[in-house]
């Protein structure tokens, strides 16, 4: 072969191998940006395709205002804690042929599942007097239980008694609660609602009383409501030189409810002047299991309250017993007024007022009424709206 012949195959050989070479990087280039670009699409762009199992689980699940349901495992959480008791009568009574409803003897909530289940383990014949022995258990989503002995007591109607004395009346005069608890550091107050009848606010601020929190409303089977004593009693509340504040009694579960409600109170309220942050009071708690909420349900609707009296210039303040402040209220920092029917309260921690008693009496009002001490070194008077 001639060597021109054996030089042109040679480079015609290695034009082949350079062009392959060429065209197959191009190839791979091409390749990686095709995949870049479908990474990108399936992260920025909704799927044209069937969803796979992990995206359905994305779509169904809600946000934490809304859901009900149990958590997927995307969201951190470790629960190892049993539900809790609100309310436990141990010892519960119904007549021979009623039907033993348990729900009528016991309330409870689960820190994460808004509807854990309830069994009752033994038997119980309706039909005969005597006491029978059962056991109660409540199971959330994660298989802690809450276990509790219960003796129901079956009776006849005609062995109840009824009772034939009359009332006694209790009062703790307003008079001895200035001299136990008012000092330097001390206000006294009430609160009030329809339930005290018409007030002679006048009176009430002459026995040395200094403030009155006074319902507007509230929520009750799904519809909300006006105090129909508010109007007169902030009004003359005011008139008669008391620092004021409201209430709503709240019986909200859901964060909708929670919004359109705080919009109804604002229209009640036309922007009056207050002296305190306006306080939630829930006290449903004996039946708090119809209300399909867990315990980071039920304080995210307080917090979503607190949101949104903030939009209207006032603030938010948390009422509870101190058994419910420890046990179900996470207050997260707002304001605290703590019930403690005692000489003293030993709620740790930190609340700006003391719900002393129910069984209170002033001159101006002739009922029982709630007494409250307010701690200045805790609390100053603020105008609101601001």
């Amino acid at each position: 072969m001639k060597k021109s012949t054996i030089f042109g195959a040679f480079f015609g050989a290695l034009f082949v191998v350079v062009v392959i070479m060429l065209i197959t990087g191009r190839m791979n280039r091409n390749e990686d940006r095709y995949k870049d670009i479908m990474a990108n699409a399936t992260t920025e762009s909704p799927s044209t395709e069937a969803p796979t199992t992990e995206e359905i689980t994305t779509e169904e699940v809600t946000t934490e205002e809304e859901t009900t349901e149990e958590p997927t495992t995307e969201e951190p959480y470790n629960d190892t804690t049993a539900p809790i008791f609100t309310y436990c009568n141990s010892y519960p009574v119904i007549n021979v042929g009623e039907k033993f409803d348990i729900h009528k003897f016991v309330g409870y909530i689960d820190d994460y599942d808004s509807n854990p289940k309830l069994k009752v383990k033994g038997e119980i014949d309706t039909s005969t007097e005597g006491t029978y022995p059962v056991k109660v258990v409540i199971k959330d989503y994660s298989g802690n239980k809450l276990k509790q002995q219960m003796t129901v007591t079956v009776k006849n109607k005609s062995s109840s008694k009824k009772s034939t004395s009359t009332p006694s009346y209790n009062w703790y005069k307003f008079k001895k609660f200035k001299k136990n608890y008012k000092n330097k550091n001390t206000i006294l107050g009430i609160d009030v609602s329809r339930w005290q009848n018409d007030i002679d606010f006048n009176k009430v601020a002459a026995a040395g009383c200094k403030f009155a929190i006074i319902r507007i409303g509230g929520y009750d089977d799904g519809e909300p409501y006006e105090d129909r004593y508010y109007a007169t009693n902030i009004r003359n509340a005011k008139a008669a030189g008391l620092k004021v504040g409201i209430y709503w009694a709240g019986e909200e579960s859901t964060i909708d409810e929670v919004k359109s409600n705080v919009s109804y109170m604002m229209e009640l309220l036309k922007g009056e002047e207050l002296d305190f942050p306006i306080a939630y009071d829930w006290e449903d708690f004996t039946n708090i299991e119809d209300y399909r909420v867990s315990i980071r349900e039920f304080n995210e609707c307080f917090y979503a309250f607190a949101n949104e009296v903030e939009k209207y210039g006032y603030e938010a303040m948390l009422y509870g017993s101190k058994n419910y402040l420890e046990s179900v209220w996470r207050p997260n920092g707002y304001p605290v007024w703590v019930a403690q029917y005692a000489d003293s309260t030993d709620y740790s921690g930190d609340y700006i007022m003391w719900q002393k008693g129910s069984t209170g009496h002033l001159s101006g009002i002739e009922t029982y009424v709630d007494l409250d001490v307010l701690y200045k070194d805790k609390y100053t008077f603020t105008k609101y709206p601001k």
